[in-house]
């Protein structure tokens, strides 16, 4: 393995490990287990509407049975592990990394796919050979994906290195049109939305009305707050006092020592 694949594997190991601290992966694998184990609960009980005769008689509904009621139990417990653990984040991590947990994961996805297998084998074999096929062609479709990307990958690495090497400046800028950048969702940014309710005190000490104004990020002591693009409304930063329901900056309007105090909703 060069150095180059070494530190791919160790940022995506960090990658990985990141999502495990914020309790992100820990929540998806909640959400997946829950719903293997509704899906595997509700075939459990339809196969028993097959009757007793149709099952003592078939191989396919009896193994179907059995791999439903292996899912069940398999991602109820691991569903239960990971809400009750989720407070203990490192100690899933670590139970990630085991080969004994990893089995009981396989399992949990490989017991209701192979149950489906046995339900499509028991009512129509045909089916059950069109799906092996169409699993077939996926997964190879899947594997040639996976190795186009890695080419393109190495072929854009190696051009990028060739262009620093010899100072192509115009190169490197065609490659950056290949690069992704992962931008937020619209739904995302309402998260870093901060709105402020400026207030001027003139020097009378009296109030102005409150002027409301939207900013996608926080501010910090010095930045320069702009209601408009005009000069007459923009506020300079001078310190920041927070309570608990409010955060006021005091400041002074640009290019004027008039005290200005803007408030903003917590």
């Amino acid at each position: 393995m060069t150095n180059q694949e070494e530190k791919i594997k160790l940022m995506a190991y960090k990658a990985y490990k990141a999502d495990f601290e914020n309790g992100s992966t820990i929540k998806q694998y909640q959400y997946i287990h829950s719903v293997l184990s509704a899906i595997s609960f509700t075939f459990f009980l339809a196969l028993f509407s097959a009757g007793d005769a149709n099952i003592k008689n078939s191989l396919s509904l009896q193994a179907a049975i059995i791999l439903f009621s292996i899912s069940l139990i398999t991602n109820v417990l691991l569903f239960t592990l990971h809400y009750l653990g989720s407070s203990d984040r490192e100690t899933i991590w670590q139970a990630h990394l085991t080969g004994a947990y990893n089995t009981l994961e396989t399992m949990s996805w490989s017991a209701p796919f192979f149950g489906t297998l046995a339900l499509i084998w028991f009512y129509f074999i045909p089916a059950l050979l069109c799906s092996i096929l169409t699993i077939s062609i996926l997964i190879i479709g899947l594997l040639c994906t996976h190795i186009q990307i890695k080419k393109s990958l190495e072929a854009l690495h190696e051009d990028k290195i060739s262009a620093i090497n010899n100072d192509d400046i115009d190169t490197l800028k065609r490659l950056d049109a290949f690069k992704f950048n992962e931008l937020l969702a619209d739904e995302e940014k309402i998260f870093n939305q901060y709105n402020y309710e400026i207030r001027i005190i003139n020097e009378t000490s009296k109030t102005d009305c409150g002027q409301l104004i939207t900013l996608h990020h926080q501010v910090s002591p010095g930045d320069i707050v702009k209601t408009d693009y005009s000069t007459k409304n923009s506020f300079k930063i001078i310190e920041i006092i927070h309570t608990k329901n409010h955060t006021t900056l005091n400041c002074t309007r640009a290019g004027s020592p008039t005290s200005v105090q803007t408030d903003v909703t917590a």
